[in-house]
């Protein structure tokens, strides 16, 4: 969540370590750092480009229920019993495991979402490098049928047979 959260910051504050005053003592994105995974979800606004386009949905005491392995399962029902504070284990709660189950998706598209930032980040900094990535769709463009003897079209200089063709 670091990265959505740094990015936020840049967009909507113009500076990387100007967090969003939700919480008193965290004012760097040091600070941020530091806290407990639960308390970082607090961060992740919806109203902010990068963290709302993850759309994280959690349900941290059921997560640490499970961490804790505080939970029973009725595969019956398909309802997970857990106790949210485990300082007072009389009271329970439950959810249904498709609830669930959505909650899961949608942290691994939050995953795969913080995997894609990560990818534009690295081009950009190849970009700001003065290197261009090569789009795999190049290579699809090429002609059908090439010559052995012809140039190779990725641009080496060298014969198709002495580069690609081999």
């Amino acid at each position: 969540m670091i990265i959505p959260v740094a990015l936020n910051n840049i967009k909507y504050r113009s500076d990387v370590n100007a967090m969003n005053p939700i919480e008193k003592n965290v004012k760097s994105l040091e600070d941020y750092i530091k806290l407990t995974k639960a308390s970082r979800y607090h961060f992740c606004l919806d109203s902010e480009d990068y963290t709302g386009f993850l759309k994280i949905l959690v349900n941290a005491k059921l997560r640490n229920a499970i961490g804790h392995n505080d939970v029973e399962y009725n595969s019956v029902d398909q309802l997970i019993t857990y106790i949210p504070n485990p300082k007072d284990r009389t009271k329970k709660k439950t959810e249904y495991l498709l609830e669930f189950e959505n909650e899961a998706m949608c942290m691994f598209q939050a995953i795969l979402g913080v995997s894609e930032y990560l990818y534009r980040l690295r081009e950009l900094e190849l970009m700001h490098d003065g290197k261009i990535p090569i789009m795999v769709q190049e290579r699809a463009n090429w002609p059908k049928k090439i010559g052995r003897n012809e140039l190779c079209p990725c641009g080496s200089g060298k014969k198709y047979k002495r580069c690609h063709g081999r």
